[in-house]
């Protein structure tokens, strides 16, 4: 949250060298510098950045998160404040008129889970509940950090009851066969996304140390096929970059 421009470049170049390039694009823990640089530069992405702590970056800039999707025909959905925590969360939504050749607009949104235990369950149920009323009359994706593995019970009012435990409406794009057990680093499915010995990762020898997937994308359910969700290297983050590719139906 230094508000450093190359690392808004790390995911300007990843998307440029991406194909297809993503049709949305969610993030976490980013500065409004950065979300500027990003937003001027990638053509043609438009979006939102929604504030959570003002000020709050270390060149001064407001912290916040944000979603970009690949269309100028889009409108500003909702941005929510998420009940309790010990810092500001949200959740941001835009909605797009350009269907992708799917049945139905999309709603892409950004959230980012508090990070103290006591508070994710009345967070993640909120979340939840905003992407069902969501859903009538749209396909909805919503994209973050829950800050939770896909095991525990907090996620159950997200993941749709395909997968075990499972009450809401949506499936998990880096899954296999619904399950939210197994994976792990390299595992081709629930791969580790998080986990940063030394800051600023990736800059020493044996910095990198996966410690459990606690990022998502999450699609609601009927409305995508043949998805699947991969990993990548962020030289500057303590996260890896989480990517899903889905048919829009």
């Amino acid at each position: 949250m230094g508000g450093d421009l190359n690392v808004a470049d790390d995911v300007i170049n990843s998307i440029n060298g991406s194909s297809p390039q993503p049709f949305a694009v969610t993030l976490n823990e980013v500065c409004r510098n950065q979300y500027n640089h990003m937003f001027s530069t990638l053509t043609p992405y438009y979006g939102r950045f929604e504030v959570t702590v003002p000020g709050a970056c270390k060149n001064g800039q407001d912290y916040g998160i944000a979603v970009l999707v690949r269309t100028a025909d889009y409108t500003f959905h909702n941005a929510w404040t998420l009940p309790g925590g010990y810092e500001q969360r949200k959740m941001v939504c835009i909605r797009t008129a350009d269907t992708g050749g799917g049945s139905q607009p999309l709603i892409a949104c950004s959230t980012h889970i508090d990070y103290h235990s006591d508070v994710q369950a009345q967070q993640i149920a909120f979340v939840a509940a905003r992407g069902r009323e969501m859903w009538s009359g749209n396909h909805v994706l919503i994209g973050g950090d829950f800050n939770v593995e896909p095991t525990d019970s907090k996620l159950n009012p997200m993941y749709s009851p395909e997968h075990s435990g499972g009450s809401g409406i949506f499936n998990e794009a880096d899954t296999n066969g619904f399950s939210r057990t197994g994976g792990g680093a390299g595992s081709g499915y629930n791969e580790y996304t998080g986990g940063c010995i030394h800051w600023p990762c990736g800059y020493r020898a044996n910095d990198w140390k996966p410690t459990g997937k606690i990022d998502y994308i999450f699609l609601s359910r009927y409305d995508f096929t043949g998805y699947y969700g991969d990993t990548t290297y962020a030289l500057r983050s303590d996260h890896t970059p989480l990517w899903a590719w889905a048919n829009y139906e």
